[in-house]
């Protein structure tokens, strides 16, 4: 990345050649402390802008972010649970990155994911992240419309079986809490596109109901349905319910009407073929 990086210090201080490239920055400290604010961005006005934040300024508006972060909070009877979910808070604010998603383990790991953790942040009222998260999975669809998987900087790839289901969730939930009617407009044609691709690759043989070739689930709950499933079915299902949602807001009757359509005769069809009776369980 081709990035600009500005220092501020009010004492001396001079970059020098580091050994085997690059540079490090020498600083006099005649009081024997100080402060030193390094900055970088793409241009070296922004970069500059951001040097000559007032420090102090700076760290109160951080310690009045978390102040309001922290409000949410759970009390019990057991206070290593209260403390485990503030350390979860935190952990989720350290890891977004803004747009894509949340990273899955800031310090080794840079996966990034969306769906659990935005319905966290539907829940603290962080909305805009979640629609931001959402905008940007849409504007980077894969070529065939299926749901991207993204890296730092806003790369796509695909894991296992996708985001498809996911990303109907993270909808979903997040229509629930917002009632958001001009972004559910804008995700409306992306939502048709996922359908469209998610039974294509995984409805071969064109009896509606889904088989999941790799995987469905996180890699802790791994459901791998080669063949006509149930797991998969239920979450088209859900993924045309979603979309039904949606269009029902839309003022789209006949989308709407076909989703619902479409969803009750999968529930029939799932039940008829996929129901092992002398096990009271899906197939």
């Amino acid at each position: 990345h081709p990035l600009v990086v500005a220092v501020r210090a009010p004492f001396l201080a001079s970059l020098e050649p580091g050994v085997g490239g690059g540079c490090h920055l020498v600083a006099d400290l005649p009081a024997g402390h100080g402060v030193i604010v390094i900055a970088f961005a793409r241009t070296a006005e922004r970069a500059t802008q951001l040097a000559c934040v007032d420090v102090t300024t700076a760290r109160g508006a951080v310690a009045r972010h978390y102040a309001r972060l922290l409000r949410a909070r759970v009390r019990t009877p057991e206070s290593t649970l209260d403390a485990a979910f503030r350390a979860a808070l935190i952990t989720l604010e350290y890891n977004w990155l803004y747009p894509y998603g949340w990273t899955e383990c800031i310090h080794h790991w840079y996966s990034l994911w969306h769906m659990q953790h935005s319905g966290a942040a539907d829940w603290l009222g962080q909305r805009d992240r979640t629609r931001a998260c959402l905008l940007a999975h849409v504007e980077r669809l894969l070529p065939d419309g299926a749901v991207p998987q993204l890296s730092p900087g806003g790369w796509v790839h695909r894991d296992f079986g996708g985001s498809n289901q996911f990303f109907f969730w993270q909808v979903r939930h997040h229509w629930e809490h917002t009632a958001d009617v001009g972004l559910a407009a804008r995700l409306a044609p992306a939502l048709d596109r996922v359908l469209e691709q998610t039974w294509a690759e995984n409805d071969p043989d064109g009896d509606g109901l889904l088989g999941w070739g790799q995987q469905i689930g996180n890699q802790e709950d791994y459901v791998s349905t080669p063949y006509d499933g149930a797991t998969p079915t239920i979450e088209g299902i859900n993924m045309l319910e979603t979309r039904a949602a949606v269009a029902r807001a839309l003022g789209e009757a006949a989308c709407w009407r076909a989703c619902e359509r479409r969803a009750k005769e999968l529930r029939s069809s799932l039940r008829e073929r996929l129901w092992l009776r002398d096990l009271g369980r899906f197939g």
